[in-house]
């Protein structure tokens, strides 16, 4: 509900074929140990044309969603990976890469981010940036 298909292919020029809401892994996870299926989710999934893979918004669950959960995430990473993060200028209040595909966004206060690709992509930190911007336009 962030951004439309639409919106996604004008922003990063990459035609979108669908969109749809998928659960957090350890939702999954839970689910198949009770035996259940786990339900739509709150990551916003938008499958890329061809083999690129799918690009992802995701926004933590509410008691997760803190400025201080936020800078105790990044410490950590960058503690345990160091070299394996990067920081990016001009997005919110502070924002840096993971992985080469994920891009973590504290927007303001306490709202947070992730905008991800499947797959390492070409132009991924390009993609990541310029949704990130128009996560933050909206």
């Amino acid at each position: 509900a962030i951004l439309s298909s639409t919106r996604i292919a004008e922003v990063t020029g990459i035609e979108i074929v669908s969109v749809n809401r998928v659960p957090r892994l350890d939702k999954v996870v839970k689910a198949q140990e009770e035996n259940r299926e786990p339900g739509p989710g709150t990551i916003c999934s938008y499958q890329m044309s061809g083999d690129q893979g799918a690009l992802m918004i995701m926004v933590p669950p509410l008691k997760d969603r803190s400025a201080r959960k936020y800078w105790e995430d990044r410490a950590e990473y960058f503690k345990t990976f160091p070299g394996g993060a990067h920081y990016v200028e001009g997005l919110g209040t502070d924002a840096w890469i993971s992985g080469a595909t994920h891009l973590h966004v504290l927007a303001r206060g306490d709202e947070h981010f992730i905008v991800a690709t499947q797959m390492v992509h070409p132009r991924g930190r390009e993609i990541i940036v310029k949704v990130a911007k128009a996560v933050l336009d909206h």
